[in-house]
């Protein structure tokens, strides 16, 4: 299912479809608050973070590319 769509379908609260985008987009997370100097250790509840902070703010997102709402969170 291409990205667009899950974004659409998370949107609506399908919380498999907002599973599906975590599971894509888990390990480039981890990777970008590595490099924005995130302790090792903190990384796993930072990531969590993100995600969360996604969540709420999914509604208010229109880009076609998930990773330009994770980058530019609030």
């Amino acid at each position: 299912m291409p990205v667009k769509e899950l974004i659409a379908k998370a949107q609506s609260e399908d919380l498999e479809s907002y599973s599906l985008l975590i599971q894509l987009h888990h390990r480039t997370v981890e990777k970008f608050t590595f490099q924005c100097g995130v302790h090792v250790h903190d990384i796993p509840d930072v990531t969590q973070e993100v995600f969360i902070k996604l969540y709420r703010f999914l509604h208010q997102f229109n880009h076609e590319r998930f990773t330009t709402c994770y980058i530019k969170l609030p």
